[in-house]
């Protein structure tokens, strides 16, 4: 085989993966950019609990260390971290009463949010059980 070949073949196959890797990512963003379409974002309530870099599973997307949540009477809020933001993916806060809880694990809770299945972490998420 040539090496002009090869590097056809090499090429093909890099631009056929950057192609499939983009449609992912795009798909990923889009269904990440849903939620603060649908729960706006609301600021804080004092006296509100914050851990960052907290993991969430969003559906079928890990998104792991991708949010900072804060957590008050009301609300569950999301600040995505830079990496999400890059790609345009903005803040949310969802009521408690729209979180209905699933299950709970040792260390995360699964939940449902809207027609999103969601797992996270435990010590807020746990939480919407006993405020809705």
């Amino acid at each position: 085989m040539k090496t002009t070949h090869v590097f056809l073949v090499v090429g093909i196959f890099v631009i056929c993966d950057a192609v499939v890797v983009g449609a992912l990512v795009y798909w990923m963003v889009s269904n990440l950019r849903e939620i603060p379409a649908k729960f706006p974002f609301r600021s804080p309530l004092p006296g509100a609990v914050r851990r960052e870099f907290q993991s969430f599973r969003i559906d079928m997307f890990s998104v792991g260390w991708g949010y900072h949540v804060e957590v008050d009477e009301e609300h569950l809020h999301l600040f995505p971290a830079k990496m999400e933001r890059w790609f345009g993916v903005t803040p949310a806060s969802i009521p408690w009463s729209a979180i209905k809880p699933v299950s709970t694990g040792r260390w995360s809770c699964k939940v449902k949010i809207a027609s999103w299945d969601v797992t996270g972490p435990k010590w807020c998420l746990e939480l919407a059980g006993k405020q809705g």
